[in-house]
């Protein structure tokens, strides 16, 4: 079992390989920020006090970020030229002073005439670095009746509220007209979006991609947007990643052209496909501010770590992992951080039955039981949040000390970003496990330049221990959340088959593989329609469901692959070896 920390901090259960550690730095900071202020705050011209952190008036939920803290510089909000109503906001409901090194670069060319392109990490105050310069522009610029002076369009729900409570913070002061905020996100009633619409035109609009098309084409907002005097873009990387740019362009047709509004763009990164949207988007004789190469240093006090192992006993190493987090402190607070949201549902589903209660969040759950998890995890120790990675960007989950990526990552970036939710600041020592499947070792290569000291994995004794509990947890579960399960990994897979060096058959073999690992007789039956997606019609294997809901079996049946230390079985109809005596399916 997995005792007390040691003294550098290292998960004492395991020893250390030698040779493990990689030079290079990257910066690793994310995440938000700001100060949450006191109960009710006067108008403008009252006699507001600060007050210790908590929740604001008008249910304003606002964070300082330990991070940002760490990015502070000497020059003062007071110095600047903004309306006296936002300096106010920002230093009395936010509680700063002094810019952080990306507003006091980023500032100063956002308030000028110019489009600008911001590089800028998460954590280090991009949020109030385009807030600001885009409330001025909309004051000194009006707008006619029912038209919306200023969009934002960010990737996720989550971010998207984000940047909608900080607006509400910075126009507190203002008049009820500028402090009127809306956002718009999937996964929420779009009528009442529209009524919301329709009874006034709000000062900042906050969209996620999808919705603003719906508000576009079925809202009425395409007649609200003709005035538009400032488009953001927060996150572009992301939108992009996410899948977002046939939305985004859609969007662009209903908004004023470039030159006609004025656009600012901000990104950690700047692959080729930022660089399109830039050239789409904003006008040609944009600024660019690059703060990322200030940086550009590692977060040195977060500890990171990879463990290899074979995918059945990964598990049990999490279960350790977990354990000894929860032996260390009793203020721990861990993120774990899966593939796909039906992967989340499953270990969240496998370890509440373990009796390890966890906080499950994905993209699956309502909005409403989101949030309700995100303030939970956000205001108390002693929690355990198995997520997709809706929280991997942007969410400001104080005192965070461990982030747990099981399987791997999409790529390097995305690594980095879920290993930001730790360490943050000076406050809180981070820790990082990446936790990967022996056929998954080759990710390693992606992140060679960071200084990330492999593990040794639990003995095969220690792993086989924890299967009676592991099979009679999983005996306890949903048997569609095994399913689910089941075809998300072949998904998640599925997309990395170049990396690995898969065929299809290998894909299908190791997730049966690991379907029998959980004690299951056979693999599900998948929707014919399911396997026609995925590309995997014909792959020997899989199950079908053929007419009538009766499961076929796709191809001849390739040949088994052998137990440990065994080699993959010859054609026909050959059966699998089980893993270490688990067993496997027959074909």
């Amino acid at each position: 079992g997995g005792g007390g920390g040691g003294g550098n901090g290292r998960p004492t259960f395991q020893k250390r390989q030698r040779g493990g550690s990689n030079g290079g730095d990257r910066e690793q900071q994310q995440g938000k920020y700001f100060k949450e202020s006191g109960g009710q705050n006067s108008h403008a011209g009252g006699g507001h006090q600060q007050r210790p952190p908590q929740q604001n008036g008008g249910g304003h939920h606002s964070r300082t970020s330990a991070t940002t803290l760490a990015h502070m510089t000497q020059v003062r909000f007071a110095d600047l030229p903004i309306h006296a109503s936002t300096k106010k906001a920002i230093r009395e409901v936010m509680g700063y002073a002094c810019c952080t090194e990306v507003q006091s670069q980023a500032l100063p060319v956002c308030l000028g005439d110019s489009d600008a392109v911001v590089k800028a990490k998460t954590g280090t105050g991009k949020t109030i670095a385009f807030l600001v310069p885009a409330i001025e522009k909309a004051l000194k610029s009006p707008v006619g009746r029912g038209q919306i002076p200023i969009l934002a369009i960010s990737p996720t729900r989550e971010l998207a509220q984000q940047i909608a409570e900080e607006a509400m913070a910075l126009t507190r002061f203002h008049g009820r007209e500028v402090s009127r905020i809306q956002c718009v996100v999937g996964g929420t009633n779009v009528k009442s979006d529209i009524r919301k619409l329709k009874a006034a035109a709000p000062f900042i609009l906050v969209a996620t991609p999808g919705r603003l098309n719906d508000l576009f084409q079925n809202g009425g907002l395409d007649s609200m947007v003709r005035q538009l005097q400032v488009l953001i873009f927060d996150e572009a990387d992301q939108l992009l990643d996410m899948g977002f740019r046939p939305a985004i362009t859609e969007a662009l047709r209903y908004l004023p052209a470039p030159g006609r509004r004025q656009s600012y763009l901000f990104s950690a990164t700047f692959p080729n496909q930022v660089e399109k949207l830039t050239k789409d988007a904003l006008s040609s004789n944009h600024v660019v501010v690059d703060t990322v190469g200030e940086e550009e240093q590692t977060n040195t006090h977060v500890q990171q770590y990879s463990l290899v192992c074979e995918h059945s006993a990964m598990p049990a190493h999490l279960w350790k992992f977990l354990q000894e987090a929860k032996s260390k402190s009793k203020d721990f607070k861990v993120i774990v951080f899966f593939p796909t949201a039906r992967v989340v549902q499953y270990y969240a589903e496998l370890f509440q039955k373990l009796g390890f209660p966890v906080i499950e969040m994905h993209s699956r759950k309502s909005q409403s039981v989101r949030n309700k998890m995100a303030d939970i995890f956000r205001n108390e120790t002693g929690r355990v949040m198995f997520t997709s990675d809706v929280s991997a960007r942007g969410m400001d989950y104080p005192g965070v000390t461990m982030v747990v990526q099981f399987n791997m990552p999409p790529d390097a970036a995305q690594y980095v970003h879920r290993l930001g939710r730790t360490g943050r600041g000076t406050a809180t020592e981070g820790q990082g496990i990446l936790l990967l499947a022996d056929f998954e070792r080759s990710f390693l290569n992606k992140v060679r330049d960071l200084p990330i000291e492999p593990l040794t994995k639990l003995s095969e004794v220690e792993v086989a221990d924890f299967d009676p509990t592991l099979l009679g947890a999983v005996r306890k579960m949903n048997n569609l959340t095994l399913v689910m399960a089941y075809q998300a990994w072949l998904g998640f897979y599925n997309s990395n088959l170049k990396l690995l060096r898969w065929s299809k058959e290998d894909l299908v073999a190791e997730a049966n593989d690991w379907f029998a690992s959980l004690g299951q007789r056979e693999p599900p039956a998948l929707l014919a329609k399911t396997v026609g997606k995925m590309g995997l019609k014909g792959v020997p294997g899989l199950r079908v469901e053929g007419k009538n809901g009766v499961p076929r079996r796709e191809g001849g049946g390739g040949g088994g692959r052998g137990g440990r230390g065994g080699g993959r079985g010859g054609g026909g109809g050959g059966g699998r070896g089980g893993r270490g005596g688990r067993g496997g399916y027959s074909r």
